[in-house]
């Protein structure tokens, strides 16, 4: 009978499978759940982690959001169109709604303002209302005059316009 050689790669193979479950081990240890997460992001904004948390939170379930001091009458709590959202469209809309406050020069929200820029008024649709009536991300983000690309990677503030230095010079025309 012949003896098979073993492969030259299983002896690798096999070492990278013994290390995998402790490998795993210490990312799963390091990873921070999404709440936190987004807390720890937005809670500047908002104007502490403990709110940031709430919101999240009342954005994740549906549940009505309450915003600033619990008994304010100032901010009466309101429910999100959009019902339901995921971790991902969380970030989203609190990234769109931190970028259009920051396009106006503010760097955190009060509860009116965010109310306003989430919701919305009389006179314009917020950020859960448009996503509400089917618009998509990067819709609602060019209707507010930003990017989407550029506001998911944190890059906030208004959209500015290349200067001439950075456009490519055009090609000259041919006779």
């Amino acid at each position: 009978m012949n003896a098979r050689l073993p492969h030259p790669f299983a002896a690798i193979v096999g070492r990278l499978l013994q290390a995998a479950p402790a490998n795993a081990a210490a990312i799963a240890i390091r990873r921070e759940p999404p709440l936190a997460r987004l807390a720890a992001e937005f809670g500047e904004f908002v104007g502490s982690q403990q709110s940031a948390t709430a919101l999240i939170q009342a954005l994740r379930t549906g549940t009505p959001i309450v915003l600033g001091q619990p008994r304010s009458s100032a901010s009466p709590a309101f429910s999100s169109p959009t019902g339901p959202l995921s971790y991902a469209n969380v970030r989203i809309v609190l990234a769109l709604a931190r970028s259009q406050l920051a396009a106006q020069g503010l760097s955190t929200a009060s509860p009116e303002r965010l109310r306003w820029v989430l919701i919305g008024d009389a006179g314009a649709d917020g950020i859960l209302a448009r996503r509400a009536a089917g618009f998509g991300w990067g819709r609602i983000a060019h209707a507010l005059g930003l990017k989407l690309g550029a506001v998911v990677r944190g890059d906030v503030g208004p959209p500015t316009a290349p200067t001439a230095a950075a456009r490519k010079p055009s090609k000259p025309r041919r006779a």
